[in-house]
């Protein structure tokens, strides 16, 4: 598990000291993804740490169940808001290339306005 932290570890400093991508996106997007792989090793880690620093309780011990739930909710939780940041910038991506292949000037042009719905007009 270790090893797997120092792997991450390295892999965000990389991320943050080279920016390999041309994209100022892509880089932001992997430098997230990359903490919060780190932020998941270490939450799955706490339900051992817990077995560690307490041997006297047991597996089913009310603590030790607590303390499972909690690090499996922050890793899903962490997950999930990438996930979600991941699918947002999927649609901006794919409004921006829709807008730059339409063919202007014709009738049932695409504007930005159109493409974001009515939040983009104040309404609703």
């Amino acid at each position: 598990m270790l090893s797997a932290h120092l792997i991450v570890f390295c892999a965000g400093l990389l991320q943050l000291r080279c920016h390999p991508y041309a994209c100022r996106m892509l880089d932001t997007l992997q430098a997230a993804s990359l903490a919060v792989l780190a932020a998941t090793t270490i939450a799955l880690m706490a339900p051992a740490l817990n077995q560690a620093m307490a041997p006297g309780l047991g597996a089913d011990s009310q603590q030790s169940i607590a303390v499972t739930a909690a690090a499996l909710a922050v890793a899903g939780a962490l997950n999930l808001a990438v996930l979600v940041g991941l699918l947002y910038t999927l649609v901006l991506e794919g409004r921006r290339v829709l807008l730059l292949v339409w063919p202007a000037g014709r009738q049932g042009d695409i504007h930005l306005g159109g493409c974001l719905g009515p939040a983009a007009h104040g309404v609703g």
